[in-house]
């Protein structure tokens, strides 16, 4: 049974690990694309919380493969930042408002209906929580 817990917390630590390293390279990534956009209204926020057990990875890994194939499908380089914000690792993607992102909302959302713990909030007040 020690072995088990052992086990688990390593798990656990390497996929927060990965998560945040994740994050941190996304942002860092996308820090000098929201140049050009009015980083004053957030018209997306796409919120991945947490009811005491973390986010789902699952959620957050299909989501980051849906962007960066509808990119690509289309050609563009959509402008987001990613801004995390809690204890568990909640996280939020924060798109700013520019063309094809309605379209991609809406695949977005179809396709993340069947993920416990996904958020859309369309012109929220802010994007920290």
């Amino acid at each position: 049974m020690k072995l088990f817990i052992l086990l688990w917390s390593i798990f656990c630590c390497l996929l927060f690990v990965e998560c945040k390293t994740s994050v941190k390279s996304q942002k860092s990534k996308n820090e000098s694309s929201t140049q050009n956009v009015d980083t004053n209204h957030v018209k997306i926020k796409v919120s991945f919380i947490s009811i005491g057990q973390g986010v789902n990875y699952h959620a957050a890994k299909k989501f980051r493969e849906i962007l960066e194939e509808f990119q690509q499908k289309n050609k563009i380089q959509l402008k987001y930042e990613i801004k995390p914000w809690g204890k568990e690792g909640e996280f939020n993607y924060c798109f700013y408002e520019q063309s094809k992102l309605d379209e991609f909302i809406d695949y977005a959302k179809k396709v993340m209906e069947n993920y416990e713990h996904v958020e859309f909030h369309e012109n929220p007040l802010h994007c920290d929580r």
